[in-house]
């Protein structure tokens, strides 16, 4: 069944701990099907994970390589586990 009028844009506000829509939109993401706190908390670990490898600001090194795929240099789909963050 169609729609009555066009869905509206949802503004995302920014994210409470690092200030960032980007990070708020993966922690959205992630969250699919489960409990926010549990995605962000998820998303935290992972940029404290990089902070503490590469002795930089995480958030930083993120906003940097333009994305997981700009890093991968990949345009495709990503399939990932839940095995562990590596760098």
């Amino acid at each position: 069944m169609a729609r009555r009028r066009p869905a509206t844009k949802r503004v995302i506000s920014p994210d409470p701990t690092y200030g960032s829509t980007e990070v708020e939109k993966f922690t959205n993401r992630l969250m699919r099907g489960g409990k926010k706190s549990i995605a962000r908390r998820a998303v935290y670990d992972a940029i404290r994970i990089v902070e503490k490898e590469l002795e930089r600001p995480g958030i930083e090194i993120l906003k940097g390589i333009g994305g997981l795929h700009n890093f991968m240099e990949w345009n495709g789909l990503i399939l990932t586990d839940s095995g562990g963050f590596q760098i």
